[in-house]
């Protein structure tokens, strides 16, 4: 009965009158041998059943749960995947600004010059500064 359920739900969230959707669920049944015994034999009783005992009520509380957890299930989905792209973008900065700091002192190691390094790797200055300040390397200029 369970995927009976889930068959007329689903016809019901599709738009389906209720009717309809009881008909094209009990269908679907058939047509996939489930219930086949019972709904061959007593069709119109069931679906009579069925549509005398349909709670509206449940069903849209149901579907309104639903509901619910498909929006958190899709609003985790966005948030990881705006995470992730966000985490790698600063990591990609962090990256190239420890890169380029890197570059840097090497290059003031090698040049033991602020000037000469700012020239060499085509930095202003005041960047290269920062750096050798940072590092507490001690230079000529």
């Amino acid at each position: 009965m369970c995927l009976y359920e889930h068959q007329s739900r689903r016809n019901l969230r599709q738009g389906n009158a209720l009717e309809q959707a009881v008909d094209r669920a009990m269908k679907t049944c058939l047509k996939r041998g489930i219930m086949a015994d019972i709904l061959s034999k007593s069709q119109m009783e069931v679906r009579n059943m069925l549509l005398e005992e349909y709670d509206e009520k449940a069903d849209r509380e149901y579907l309104r749960k639903e509901a619910i957890e498909e929006g958190r299930a899709e609003g985790m989905r966005k948030g990881m995947e705006e995470g992730l792209q966000k985490g790698l973008q600063k990591g990609m900065e962090e990256g190239l600004i420890k890169g380029q700091e890197e570059m840097i002192e090497n290059a003031l190691e090698t040049t033991g010059s602020i000037s000469q390094t700012a020239r060499f790797l085509k930095l202003h200055e005041d960047r290269v500064r920062k750096i050798a300040e940072k590092k507490g390397l001690v230079l000529k200029d």
